[in-house]
């Protein structure tokens, strides 16, 4: 996000107190894997606040340290070869965790933790409910 839209998020967020920083890391390298991508930063965020680091101001050194750890590399400080092997890498990366993330959530559906179904919003009608054997589907991925 950029330009008036961006600027009125930061304007809003620092006229409640928030301090902002700007963080320049780039790991992604398609236009699908957004989300996957945020769950990662998140699970950073909770590993930095669980470590003696919290509240250091660090957070920055914290993610790309960890992720490095990880064979994720920060795409910004790399030029060439050096780039591309990188970008390869953090496919690979983001894959892997596309997959355990879609096997939590196949997981978590089959113990009955995922109650998508019981959700009901104002003016949507019930769609039609199809059933899934998520372990059929899960082994049919494999393949």
């Amino acid at each position: 996000m950029r330009g008036a839209a961006a600027a009125g998020i930061v304007t809003a967020l620092v006229s409640r107190g928030f301090e902002l920083t700007l963080i320049r890391l780039k790991y992604q390298t398609d236009g699908l894997s957004c989300g996957v991508w945020i769950q990662v930063m998140c699970d950073c965020w909770i590993k930095c606040v669980d470590s003696a680091e919290y509240g250091s101001g660090a957070f920055a050194q914290f993610m790309e340290r960890t992720l490095a750890e990880q064979g994720v590399q920060n795409l910004f400080s790399l030029r060439g070869a050096q780039r591309t092997a990188a970008a390869k890498s953090n496919r690979a990366f983001i894959l892997k965790q596309r997959a355990d993330m879609r096997a939590r959530l196949v997981h978590a559906a089959m113990a009955g933790k995922l109650v998508w179904g019981s959700a009901q919003l104002a003016g949507f009608i019930e769609s039609a409910v199809e059933t899934v054997d998520l372990t059929e589907l899960d082994d049919e991925l494999r393949v």
